[in-house]
């Protein structure tokens, strides 16, 4: 759009695309609205398109707006699509704006898809904040942050009820993020998690500055709690103030007739390895994803002591080529798939992508398998950096 701006000058053009033939009807506006002095510019360009065949009908709306001078460029493209046959209806709506200076770069993503079809509907909200800063001696990215915060909602006849809402927020590959999980079986069965990655989670007193009830540092493993902690159990009703327990207080059957004067443990071994270990999958992609192809990019095996809820945590970046498409990715274990998210990619920009799942594995050895694919009906993205934590948790 710009490189036609800067060709044509001020020009206002309209193209009128009409088919009508035995198998499809097809309706295509394109308007275009172009100035250029110089290193100076704007162009707005608009698409409209109704398709119909035998069995599919579809619509397409594009919007897009350029301004650039000299170094600086801005732009903001609007998308909405929707789709029926006779077993799917599809909406989606996606707005984006992305600027640049030089070679520093920031982009807005927001995007909603409706899909829905006779065993149920699934519902996506995404938001999508990302900002890059290029040292322009060496051409490769000095820093970099990125937010995104996700919504789905299922409604299905035969898995059941499922919500998911997360944000994750990326700096410069630091990743810190919330993730809450819930899912009603077709039996009647409800579970629900609550996922935190941070260093630090803590609960504090509105209006009270430097209040802090309780916190957890994930990086030392202490717990701390200011106020008096009340636990029903053995505990309850006892008070346990510090170093009020002295070794003469100590019986020796509480321990199992063990007398410990020097304490140092290297493995510790808890029964049943009730507390599973997370595991951690990662790579680099190679080459391009092309339109309607698939690829396998790791996998592990994982050994569980009973039933065990995994919920696998995915990130991933990817860049689209000079077209637009989807980047997906299709988590299976023991050859069944129990996860897929796609995600829209804008032609010539590098977007992260992160999505979550949890499956239910019964007792014994278990395969994870990682594949990306490119469900557009065109356009080729290079697959970056990926990652995949599984985290087992058995009641």
């Amino acid at each position: 759009l710009q490189q036609e701006a800067k060709a044509r000058g001020a020009a206002v053009t309209r193209v009128d695309t009409v088919i009508k033939e035995t198998n499809l009807s097809l309706a295509k506006t394109t308007d275009t609205l172009t100035s250029s002095i110089g290193a100076a510019g704007a162009a707005i360009k608009e698409e409209r398109e109704v398709r119909s065949t035998q069995y599919e009908a579809m619509t397409q709306y594009v919007q897009q707006m350029v301004t650039w001078t000299n170094q600086s460029f801005v732009g903001v493209q609007n998308e909405l699509t929707t789709r029926t046959n006779n077993d799917n209806a599809l909406a989606s709506a996606i707005n984006t704006m992305w600027a640049r200076v030089g070679l520093n770069q920031a982009l807005v993503q927001t995007g909603t898809q409706i899909a829905v079809n006779p065993v149920g509907s699934a519902l996506t909200k995404f938001e999508q904040l990302q900002a890059t800063v290029t040292d322009p001696a060496t051409g490769l990215v000095k820093s970099y942050a990125a937010l995104r915060q996700e919504v789905n909602l299922t409604n299905d006849k035969v898995q059941g009820l499922s919500g998911k809402w997360g944000v994750k927020l990326d700096l410069n590959g630091y990743i810190a993020g919330v993730t809450l999980n819930s899912n009603v079986s077709t039996g009647g069965k409800a579970e629900s998690s609550f996922i935190v990655l941070a260093d630090t989670f803590a609960v504090g007193a509105p209006g009270r500055p430097g209040i802090v009830p309780f916190a957890i540092d994930a990086r030392t493993g202490l717990v701390a709690v200011r106020g008096d902690l009340v636990a029903q159990g053995s505990i309850t009703g006892y008070q346990l103030g510090a170093y009020s327990i002295s070794r003469d207080k100590l019986a020796l059957k509480v321990v199992g007739g063990a007398q410990i004067d020097d304490l140092a443990v290297d493995t510790l071994k808890i029964g049943n390895n009730a507390v599973t270990v997370p595991l951690y999958l990662s790579g680099t992609g190679s080459g391009g994803i092309s339109a309607g192809t698939t690829r396998m990019v790791g996998q592990i095996t994982a050994y569980y002591p009973a039933e065990v809820d995994v919920v696998a945590l995915v990130t991933w970046k990817a860049a689209a080529w000079n077209i637009g498409g989807n980047t997906g990715v299709i988590l299976h274990v023991d050859g069944r798939q129990f996860h897929y998210q796609s995600d829209s990619n804008i032609n010539t920009y590098a977007l992260s992508h992160a999505t979550s799942a949890r499956v239910r594995l019964s007792q014994g050895y278990h395969t994870f398998t990682v594949t990306f694919d490119n469900a557009w009906h065109q356009g080729t993205y290079d697959l970056g950096d990926w990652s995949v934590t599984l985290l087992g948790v058995m009641k």
